[in-house]
C-alpha cells in the first residue's frame, strides 16, 4: 500500500513538473499578424530570372510553414520585400583520382538576399536582415544549366531562412 501511495505521489509530482515547463505547440509568429504578402523582389545581379524564382520560393516556404496565411498585398497584415545582392560561385573540390577513386569537381553557389518585413502604415520594418543561401553542384556536361539550378536551390535555402527569420523573430 505504501509503495502504491509513493508511486501515485511520484506520478503527480512528475506531471506537475512537466506541465510547469511552459512548453507550447503552435506558431511562433507575432499574434497580430495573421497574413503576409510577397512584395517586390529586386535582382541586383546578372543572373537571369532569380527575382521571379525567389518570389515563388518564398510563397512556397510560407505556405509550407503554415504560421501565416499568404494573402494579397492590399489585405495582408505584413509584406515581405527583398533584394538579391549577390550571387557567387566558388570551387569547393577539384577533380582528382586520389586513392584510385575518381572524385568529381564540386562547386558552391552562394546567394545573398537583403529582406525586410513591413507592416502597412508603420515607419520601421518589423524584421530587417540578410539571408545567405548556399547550394552545391557538380560540373557535369552542361555547366550553365547546373549553375542556374544551383542558384535556384541557393534561393530556396535563402527563402527558408527568410521565412524562419520572419516567423521566429519574436
Amino acid at each position: 500500500m505504501k509503495k502504491l501511495f509513493r508511486l501515485v505521489i511520484l506520478g503527480a509530482a512528475m506531471s506537475c513538473l512537466l506541465t510547469a515547463c511552459n512548453y507550447r505547440v503552435g506558431s511562433l509568429m507575432h499574434p497580430q499578424i495573421q497574413s503576409i504578402a510577397i512584395g517586390d523582389i529586386i535582382n541586383d545581379t546578372a543572373e537571369y530570372n532569380l527575382s521571379y524564382q525567389l518570389k515563388q520560393l518564398l510563397a512556397e516556404e510560407f505556405m509550407t510553414d503554415g504560421s501565416v496565411e499568404l494573402a494579397n498585398r492590399r489585405v495582408a497584415d505584413a509584406i515581405v520585400f527583398a533584394r538579391i545582392i549577390s550571387v557567387g560561385y566558388s570551387e569547393e573540390a577539384g577533380r582528382d583520382w586520389g586513392d584510385g577513386v575518381y572524385h568529381p569537381m564540386e562547386w558552391r553557389a552562394r546567394v545573398v538576399v537583403e529582406f525586410s518585413v513591413i507592416v502597412p502604415g508603420e515607419k520601421t520594418p518589423l524584421v530587417s536582415s540578410q539571408a545567405v543561401g548556399i547550394s552545391y553542384f557538380q560540373a557535369k556536361a552542361d555547366t550553365d544549366v547546373m549553375r542556374q539550378r544551383a542558384a535556384m536551390m541557393a534561393c530556396r535555402d535563402a527563402a527558408a531562412k527568410i521565412v524562419q527569420s520572419t516567423v521566429e523573430a519574436w
